[in-house]
């Protein structure tokens, strides 16, 4: 919820033109600053502040718009320092502050959903369409490749 701004200058460029961080709303701290601002927000939500209304105001994390949510994360696919203290919370249960090569941050639990095992029938379409969307692009390549070799275009590196 809480980020420091700890990154090289071309980190931050790179980040920025990502848009990885708002720049009307980037904050630069020390690690000292953002973990003491995520202990005191900590408590202000322990102590009844809405979650949302915080990091809303608060974090520097491109999910502030939404209040912090995330949505459903799926294993593999989160801050992995995170990942497993997020798996083994409890519904409502609040952690924090948790420092990260990505800044601090605070994390709740709202819900939880079973994985879930399709059928082939539920999936056919979805698979299709994706190995439709992949033969698509190898035979674009292929084609242009073609193109180029029978055009003689070389492309020369600087």
């Amino acid at each position: 919820m809480v980020s420091a701004d700890w990154k090289t200058d071309k980190e931050k460029d790179i980040g920025e033109a990502l848009g990885i961080e708002d720049k009307k709303k980037k904050k630069t701290r020390t690690r000292e600053e953002a973990m003491a601002l995520a202990k005191d927000l900590l408590e202000r939500i322990k102590g009844g502040e809405d979650f949302a209304a915080i990091a809303y105001e608060f974090s520097d994390d491109p999910y502030r718009v939404k209040g912090g949510d995330i949505g459903y994360i799926h294993r593999g696919m989160f801050i992995p320092e995170l990942e497993p203290l997020a798996f083994d919370m409890e519904i409502g249960e609040i952690m924090g502050p948790l420092e990260t090569e990505h800044g601090v941050y605070i994390i709740k639990v709202e819900d939880r959903k079973s994985g879930q095992q399709f059928s082939f029938d539920e999936v056919r379409d979805k698979i299709n369409n994706e190995l439709t969307e992949e033969r698509k692009t190898i035979r674009l390549k292929e084609w242009l490749e073609a193109l180029r070799e029978k055009a003689g275009i070389e492309f020369l590196q600087p």
